[in-house]
């Protein structure tokens, strides 16, 4: 599901990341911002709204874009490129 909704809101021009509540103590913390009921289990979040940055806020963002497939992908046996 999760992935879905960033695919989505990718797809109409938003950005979008995911948060993980680990221990109960962070679930607690979670529903006390975010206003979720006791009863209600908060696991997971889903942020998005629009970005005012493109640049990676990463301390060390991963240079270039994808490889090329070329570099990943086998054909019929490892290692073996498209003929």
């Amino acid at each position: 599901m999760t992935e879905r909704l960033l695919v989505a809101a990718r797809t109409l021009g938003y950005g979008g990341g995911t948060a993980w509540f680990g221990d109960d103590s962070q679930q607690a913390e979670a529903k006390r911002i975010l206003g979720i009921p006791a009863e209600r289990m908060a696991r997971s979040m889903v942020a998005i709204g629009r970005p005012t940055s493109v640049k990676d806020p990463r301390p060390n963002p991963r240079a270039g874009g994808r490889k090329p497939l070329s570099e990943i992908v086998s054909f019929e046996r490892w290692g073996q490129p498209r003929s």
